[in-house]
């Protein structure tokens, strides 16, 4: 006879009747059950003559499989118990102290009821932090992970970038490295011909010299011969026409046959300077008409235009070789 315990072993008490899946659990059950039973075991002593009543059944079987509101269970009980409650009170067995201390057991009860309801609730409480403590930090290790992935991909994309530029640049100045030493390699080359075709050049220059230095001697030998055979010649008294031409052309002797030709055009250009003189002359004393004037200017202009030009093909023929004999 236990006002939580039925005859048949059904237990009514409110965390069991309040029961909620998302909120209840196993555990607290397991600390209302212990806080209840150990106040108040549900097996004792029956007294002698008492009648065996299932009243714990009967209202079990009046509220079916789900356990009833804890206050209609108690009600329900206590009204099936009441010839058990008659009895007491005639064989005086119940006073008023003993209802006292039932009354002092009834608030006991529930002072550990609403403890173990406090503990229950702050049991849920400590074990909803505990989940909300865990799924933070699941979110802020997911977060971790996620900044720490970035700040890799991003320090990898910034060290492939910067490797990629340290690359190209090392690249570049290779290229420009090799390309410089192309070109010295060919400048050294340049230099190495040039100082070869100098060298040759100072040695023909040198037999030229030699030959110059010999030609020189010979041209001062003639002088010499020259002077002597003018005072001779003076001495003698040959004064005739024959022998002054003569002198007049050895005056200038061609060596070469650029020479030759540039000695004779430059007399031909002459002539022709002399020519136009005379002409002028003549047309100013009316010696000759303008017609005839024009044809010979003209005759003659194309002439000396052909000579001009002959003089300076072989002036620059003679420049680039200056020793061509």
């Amino acid at each position: 006879n236990h006002r939580h315990v039925g005859r048949d072993g059904m237990v009514y008490m409110p965390y069991l009747h309040e029961w909620v899946a998302q909120t209840h659990d196993l555990r607290e059950l397991c600390v209302w059950m212990s806080s209840l039973f150990g106040s108040e075991p549900p097996c004792y002593a029956r007294p002698a003559g008492a009648p065996r009543v299932s009243a714990a059944s009967n209202v079990a079987a009046s509220y079916g499989s789900r356990p009833p509101a804890y206050a209609q269970a108690t009600q329900s009980t206590t009204n099936t118990f009441s010839p058990y409650v008659a009895a007491s009170s005639n064989n005086n067995n119940r006073s008023r102290e003993a209802e006292e201390q039932e009354r002092r057991k009834q608030q006991q009860i529930e002072k550990e009821v609403a403890e173990a309801n406090l503990a229950a609730k702050i049991a849920r409480e400590e074990s909803l932090k505990e989940a909300k403590l865990k799924a933070e930090q699941s979110r802020l290790h997911k977060d971790h992970e996620e900044k720490l992935s970035s700040m890799r991909v991003m320090a990898t994309s910034k060290v492939e970038y910067e490797l990629q530029v340290v690359f190209r640049d090392a690249k570049d100045d290779l290229r420009v490295t090799l390309k410089n030493q192309k070109l010295l390699d060919y400048g050294k080359e340049e230099i190495q011909q040039l100082l070869k075709e100098g060298e040759e050049r100072k040695e023909e220059l040198m037999a030229l010299n030699d030959e110059m230095d010999g030609a020189v001697k010979k041209l001062e030998g003639w002088l010499v011969a020259a002077e002597t055979q003018q005072r001779q010649e003076g001495e003698n008294g040959n004064n005739d026409s024959s022998s002054q031409s003569s002198k007049v052309d050895q005056i200038a002797l061609p060596v070469d046959t650029h020479s030759s030709q540039m000695l004779q055009l430059a007399a031909e250009n002459a002539a022709i300077d002399d020519c136009f003189y005379f002409l002028d002359q003549s047309l100013a004393q009316k010696n000759i008409p303008l017609k005839v004037f024009l044809e010979e200017v003209r005759k003659l202009s194309k002439r000396q235009f052909t000579v001009k030009a002959h003089l300076i093909k072989i002036r620059d023929a003679k420049a680039s070789n200056p020793f061509d004999g």
